[in-house]
């Protein structure tokens, strides 16, 4: 549970699904009638925290599709096609909090239960971050906002990998890593294509 604790939550949904064929954030999966990004902002909304936003590319924001809850912020990025880095760097500017949890919109094996057992592993005020197999898992984040400066340096260089923005937030003592194991590793296993009905 994360009620009163300063944590703001946020929907990364500005991807342009290239491998997916169409908006992965608009797609029904067989046996639901909500899109995805209905259906994981739900999980982000059920932990109580007071700022949720999501980020948005331009045509999704244009979409009547694509209409949340009043209570929750859409973020656009600031420069279009910069990938998760552009999202992440338009919502860390736009939080109050000192901490940001992202969660991809493509990852459906991430349940209500899976986020506050995340959160909890979190120190205040710092970021954590899911290490897999050697490599971070960024889509499932928590970002602190002191990483603002730092993600914006890079975004301006052009240097869009969040592996090495992650890379420089644990070197800075920012982030620390938080080790996956077998059970957890499901979490992270991305939707890239339609699944049969």
């Amino acid at each position: 549970m994360i009620e009163g604790s300063p944590l703001a939550v946020a929907l990364l949904a500005g991807g342009r699904s290239r491998r997916f064929g169409s908006d992965k954030a608009l797609y029904v999966p067989p046996g639901f009638t909500e899109p995805m990004w209905r259906l994981q902002l739900d999980k982000l909304l059920a932990l109580g925290a007071e700022e949720v936003l999501v980020s948005v590319g331009a045509a999704s924001l244009a979409s009547p599709r694509f209409m949340p809850p009043p209570e929750v912020r859409m973020i656009a990025d600031r420069v279009a096609d910069r990938g998760p880095l552009g999202g992440l760097v338009a919502l860390l500017s736009e939080i109050q909090s000192p901490q940001l949890l992202v969660l991809g919109v493509d990852m459906p094996g991430v349940k209500v239960a899976s986020l506050r057992r995340f959160v909890a592993a979190c120190p205040e005020g710092r970021g954590l971050v899911p290490q897999l197999d050697g490599r971070w898992e960024p889509l499932l984040a928590i970002y602190p906002r002191a990483l603002v400066e730092l993600a914006e340096e890079r975004l301006a260089a052009g240097e869009l990998s969040l592996q090495g923005l992650i890379d420089a937030g644990v070197a800075h003592g920012w982030m620390d890593a938080w080790p996956v194991s077998a059970e957890e590793a499901e979490w992270f296993v991305n939707l890239n294509r339609p699944t049969a009905p």
